[in-house]
């Protein structure tokens, strides 16, 4: 788990506790192998990436029924070479006895980050984020079946549009465009056009 705001042995942990998944800014790093990393991030998160992320996020529920789309995990991302790095820091912060790794050099991650602070490893402020142009502002998933029907909406809440969701996506809405509008000027900045997957997606 990572949450820039909780570095593993300051005094935030005894304050908050470890990076834990129910606060809006927690990600779950998941190796998968050697040259790929599954990325966790909160949908609120997602939308509003300047937000407080110790916030404890809408409605979390660690035992729930949920659904999860294959379709909508961000596949081809390249990660910089700082944000590997970070990601073997990250994992060896959080270790509690033993680390492991295929060359021995990447057993001191340390040694190569440009950026030490927890709260800016990668070295950007995009680093280990999902690209938001990729993100569908989904507002509710409904399922069914023989036995009936069910939904939710994308804060969990039976009541799809209930007044608090609506408040909240009012807030997300907004915050959600600007994000996509810092990531199509951090594009321009590098001479980059939007990648096929983007206009695939538009």
């Amino acid at each position: 788990m990572y949450n820039r705001q909780v570095f593993p042995a300051s005094a935030a942990v005894s304050t908050y506790g470890m990076a834990q998944i129910e606060r809006v800014g927690t990600q779950t790093l998941f190796p998968l192998d050697g040259d790929h990393c599954l990325i966790i991030t909160n949908l609120q998160y997602v939308r509003n990436p300047k937000g407080n992320p110790l916030k404890i996020r809408e409605n979390p529920r660690y035992f729930a029924p949920a659904h999860f789309d294959l379709r909508k995990v961000q596949r081809g991302h390249a990660l910089e070479e700082q944000e590997v790095v970070a990601i073997n820091y990250i994992m060896k912060m959080h270790a509690c006895r033993y680390i492991a790794a295929t060359n021995q050099e990447w057993l001191y991650p340390e040694k190569v980050l440009t950026e030490r602070n927890w709260s800016k490893l990668g070295g950007s402020r995009f680093a280990l984020q999902p690209d938001p142009r990729l993100v569908d502002f989904t507002t509710a998933i409904i399922s069914g079946g023989n036995n009936g029907s069910w939904g939710y909406n994308e804060y969990g809440h039976f009541d799809l549009d209930g007044p608090r969701a609506e408040r909240l996506r009012e807030t997300e809405w907004k915050t959600f465009q600007a994000t996509k509008q810092a990531w199509d000027e951090r594009d321009r900045k590098a001479g980059r056009e939007p990648s096929k997957e983007w206009l695939d997606y538009m």
